[in-house]
């Protein structure tokens, strides 16, 4: 980690390769150090380690997708056609998973985890812990999200495969004076909804 902005005692995530973790900051000599645009030399104390995680793996679409939730021109959500499968074997995996859930007690911001929705177990991440195990999260496969009173723990298995709801942008968009982002959206909506879109350039 380098030009980071962190002081004693913060909470702080550090993402090593497919996972996660998270470490309290200490002022001496042991550990990692990390820089601050200071230049006061601070360190991640790896023996109060708190917690970690695996992560989705990322996943670029291919050219032809559909677009499943739009939540801005520059947040655009996008499914490939052959998501279709991915799906009915996640869903299948989560069915048979979900009589024996358990509850995550301190869920993390951007923590991949399962969440219920419609009576369903599904993947998700956390957007924001509104409190204990209550956040706010978004559906990794569909993009749709909501605030939920519990989050469950995901297993490695049940990472492996990319969320399926890709995230895009719409590329130098620029809203018109006389337009806001929520009618920008809304016409956005109208016209790519059901319909077959084409990436033209896609970067990680």
């Amino acid at each position: 980690l380098s030009k980071m902005m962190v002081v004693e005692g913060e909470l702080i995530m550090k993402h090593t390769g497919e996972e996660a973790s998270f470490f309290l900051v200490k002022n001496n000599e042991e550990g990692e150090e990390i820089e601050r645009s200071d230049a006061v030399e601070m360190t991640i104390d790896h023996s109060k380690a708190v917690g970690a995680y695996p992560l989705f793996p990322v996943q670029l679409p291919e050219r032809t997708v559909f677009s499943v939730q739009i939540d801005s021109p520059e947040e655009i959500y996008v499914q490939q056609a052959e998501s279709e499968e991915v799906l009915e074997t996640l869903g299948a995996m989560l069915a048979e998973h979900d009589p024996i859930k358990t509850v995550m007690a301190a869920p993390f911001l951007g923590q991949p985890v399962l969440a219920v929705f419609d009576s369903a177990l599904y993947r998700a991440t956390v957007l924001e812990v509104v409190s204990g195990s209550k956040c706010k999260v978004r559906f990794v496969d569909y993009a749709n999200y909501c605030v939920v009173n519990e989050v469950y723990v995901i297993t490695p298995e049940q990472v492996a495969h990319p969320p399926q709801a890709i995230r895009c942008s719409l590329d130098q968009f620029t809203l018109a004076p006389s337009k806001t982002v929520p009618e920008a959206t809304a016409k956005l909506t109208t016209l790519l909804n059901t319909k077959e879109i084409t990436i033209i350039e896609s970067d990680t």
